[in-house]
């Protein structure tokens, strides 16, 4: 079998089928690769989901006891017989026509693993035409060079490329059990391994961006587990940013990315968590050397930074904040 498909499934029932639909329109025999749904104990019945599974004999439906997407993910991946390894979302959905040959690219390259674009778009944006240049593709990096130079704009995501799965299987590399930015961690590790990566110049992707978004919800619900994810963002690329062998390149989108983390960091829990957990954000940047924050190009990032990089004025500000009446307060 060459292509193993991993979708974590949780209370998307409205929206699976776009996704399991252009999955079936690929050129692909239906005999060359398996989807397998990981139902992450949803609140639903995964009504669609089921009825898939039983119409199409490529496509496996599976239950588990809620525990997150990256344990829907690690178990979907312990099952998976395919060459291939491919992660799609249930509210997202894939070009169609594409994976087959994107497959035979990355096979006649040898590669590791093999990038492509997405587009990112509203539920109420125009659908653009995606770009389709199979032949257009970069030429073969190591995972480290690829991080410090990528040929196209570089997404953590991993919905955006296949992993050849006899590179990644004795790796034993899993996504951990985190609220926010497990692809970032899952992807950190497979680029610090990978021998061979390459870029193919078609939008493969389709990242539906809505209005209440899982991240933004997650905010607001758990604004202190969001803060730990982020450290442990901040302390994943922070070690590779300190190995020797890591790549000058490499090492400086590192740093770029540490510090956009890092305000990321800092203004949501001023908006999100009390006080207290933005002196501890400070305690345990300064214990990793992320903080003070480094340069940034943005105008508008670079007045955040000088305020987070002045503590006492940050925290005044965050005190201020927190003693406004709600309807006062800024809006994300």
């Amino acid at each position: 079998m060459k292509l193993s498909i991993v979708i974590p499934y949780y209370n998307t029932n409205a929206l699976i089928g776009r996704a399991l639909d252009s999955l079936l329109d690929q050129d692909l025999a239906p005999s060359d690769y398996e989807i397998i749904v990981v139902d992450d104990g949803s609140d639903d019945e995964a009504v669609v989901a089921k009825d898939y599974a039983r119409r199409y004999p490529q496509i496996s439906y599976f239950r588990r006891e809620h525990a997150g997407v990256s344990a829907a993910r690690n178990f979907g991946m312990s099952l998976a017989k395919g060459e291939w390894l491919y992660f799609c979302d249930s509210d997202d959905y894939l070009q169609r026509q594409v994976l087959g040959r994107i497959i035979a690219v990355a096979e006649e390259r040898g590669l590791d693993m093999l990038h492509a674009g997405r587009l990112m778009l509203r539920p109420s944006d125009p659908v653009p035409t995606p770009r389709r240049n199979f032949s257009n593709v970069s030429e073969t990096q190591t995972g480290l060079e690829y991080l410090g130079n990528p040929p196209y704009d570089l997404t953590w995501s991993m919905c955006v490329c296949v992993l050849r799965r006899s590179f990644l299987e004795p790796l034993g590399l899993l996504f951990e059990n985190i609220s926010y930015g497990e692809d970032c961690l899952f992807k950190l590790q497979v680029l610090k391994h990978a021998s061979k990566v390459a870029f193919i110049d078609v939008d493969m992707y389709y990242y539906m961006q809505n209005d209440v978004s899982i991240l933004h919800s997650k905010k607001q619900r758990d604004g202190i587990a969001f803060a730990a994810a982020m450290t442990r963002s901040i302390e994943a690329k922070t070690v590779l940013i300190e190995d020797p062998a890591t790549p000058a390149p490499a090492v400086l989108s590192l740093k770029a990315g540490r510090v956009d983390d890092t305000i990321g960091l800092f203004t949501n829990v001023l908006r999100y968590c009390p006080v207290q957990e933005t002196i501890d954000c400070f305690s345990r940047l300064e214990a990793l050397g992320a903080y003070p924050v480094g340069e940034t190009k943005s105008r508008k990032s670079r007045i955040v930074r000088a305020l987070i990089n002045r503590k006492h004025l940050w925290l005044f500000l965050c005190r201020i904040y927190h003693i406004l009446p709600l309807k006062l307060r800024l809006r994300t």
